[in-house]
């Protein structure tokens, strides 16, 4: 997926309402995301930066062992234009995603976001969007 201008491939595909390679991704001003930690990210066609939106949940064994890596990376890149999503999806509700990254501390220091859990414009745009389940 990118997010630089429209190529007229990208703009059949977006019409299509389906993500998948090569298709422009929906902005992160969604109803119902919630910054958790770090700056909000308004756009994703800044100069100079890649992003990397990392979908993950309290209750996902395999999404919290890659926190590590995640950060590790983080730290590694973001200073050089490495910018890192966390986004929490699918979750009951806010207060255990906020409780789950006030407990990581530092292990957890690139942006999270809340998607506004289970039915929101995020899974709808993105989510459902992409195929994922």
């Amino acid at each position: 997926m990118v997010a630089q201008d429209k190529a007229p491939e990208a703009e059949a595909k977006e019409e299509s309402g389906k993500l998948e390679i090569g298709s422009t991704v929906p902005s992160l001003q969604l109803e119902g995301i919630e910054w958790l930690q770090g700056e909000p990210v308004s756009s994703l066609n800044e100069k100079g930066k890649v992003y990397m939106i990392e979908c993950w949940a309290t209750w996902c064994g395999p999404c919290i062992a890659s926190i590590p890596h995640i950060n590790e990376l983080h730290k590694k890149f973001g200073d050089k234009g490495f910018v890192i999503v966390g986004m929490n999806v699918w979750e009951d509700g806010i207060e255990k995603a906020k409780d789950f990254v006030s407990g990581q501390g530092d292990k957890m220091s690139y942006r999270v976001a809340y998607s506004g859990g289970k039915g929101s414009e995020f899974e709808n745009k993105w989510l459902k969007a992409a195929d994922i389940k």
